[in-house]
């Protein structure tokens, strides 16, 4: 990683900036200004391919970081033998991997393709499936999801039947980029809240009435607000940010997702909500992750295999069965 600005090197003044930093700054700024060119490039010819091209391109870019990503490759490699063991071989564990990317890919592209005709597009390529009713039936409500499937689409699908949902979202280092994302995320209506002041503005979202979104399959630390949980037969560190939301509020939560189906088009499905109580708090943050590692074993090719999902050992366990990147929390 990049040395803090106020970490010199031997010899240096504490705080002043040396050529390393210089170097790195330089580099920073060369890295922003392509992603804002590469970014705004995007938004301007996307939009206008054909959907069976954006597929094809999407495939393209799937196979390209399969083979160009060695360190993504055997994470994902990891992971699934991690839930699946010997049950599937290694061929399944590359077609699953390249799905995998296929799928993250296709969320990006679409995030830019559905950005024109909005509506019209969404009408035509967005179905919702029964369950989904819920979501619709459902005020105020948490609404959890993961990085599975399109949420993007799914947020924009929700907004635009005038149902939004307030959702979290880590700001970008990039300002521009930043920019340029929120402007398409804001197009259909939903709304986007830093993290800092999250719980504040989602408190006030609840008490008016509506809805807000969660995306908990990230590693969330103890001494973040985390909890370790069984997900997909290991521990994980979860948030307990839903279900403490839950309770605080009186709001039921529910799992929402967005899956890929044939033809480039999406479904939108839902859970039965989950009504918290001072007594199943920890019941509930386990029985939302077990229902959704339900959900993705079903889908495999859908998840983002790619993450570091056990990167933590819990303290006191021997750390058997972890994948190769794990380590102890300290």
């Amino acid at each position: 990683g990049l040395l803090p600005f106020n970490q010199g090197v031997p010899g240096s003044s504490p705080g002043r900036p040396t050529p390393i930093d210089d170097a790195m700054s330089e580099q920073k700024v060369k890295q922003h200004r392509l992603e804002s060119f590469l970014a705004a490039f995007a938004s301007w010819t996307i939009p206008f391919l054909p959907r069976f091209l954006l597929r094809m391109l999407a495939c393209g870019l799937a196979r390209l970081a399969y083979i160009a990503s060695e360190r993504d490759r055997k994470v994902a490699d990891a992971n699934l033998r991690c839930v699946f063991g010997d049950t599937i071989s290694a061929v399944d564990r590359r077609r699953i991997t390249i799905a995998s990317f296929r799928s993250f890919a296709m969320l990006l592209l679409d995030l830019f393709w559905f950005h024109r005709f909005s509506e019209k597009r969404i009408q035509r390529y967005v179905d919702f499936d029964e369950s989904a009713s819920r979501y619709f039936e459902t005020k105020p409500a948490i609404i959890i999801t993961a990085h599975f499937g399109n949420w993007e689409v799914m947020a924009q699908a929700a907004a635009y039947r005038n149902e939004p949902c307030v959702s979290i979202a880590a700001p970008m280092s990039n300002p521009a980029v930043e920019r340029l994302l929120q402007n398409l995320r804001g197009k259909s209506g939903q709304s986007i809240q830093t993290q800092q002041g999250a719980v504040r503005a989602l408190m006030k979202v609840l008490r008016s009435g509506q809805r807000t979104g969660l995306l908990l399959d990230q590693n969330t630390l103890p001494a973040e607000g985390g909890e370790f949980v069984d997900f997909m037969g290991l521990p994980a560190p979860v948030s307990l940010a839903g279900s403490m939301l839950g309770l605080r509020m009186g709001a039921p939560i529910m799992i929402v997702y967005c899956l890929a189906q044939p033809g480039g088009r999406y479904r939108l499905f839902g859970t039965e909500p989950f009504e918290v109580t001072k007594e199943n708090v920890a019941d509930t943050t386990q029985a939302i992750a077990t229902r959704m590692g339900d959900i993705i074993q079903r889908n495999p090719e859908q998840w983002l295999w790619m993450y570091k999902r056990w990167k933590f050992i819990p303290e006191g366990h021997d750390g058997k069965g972890f994948p190769y990147y794990a380590r102890p929390v300290k």
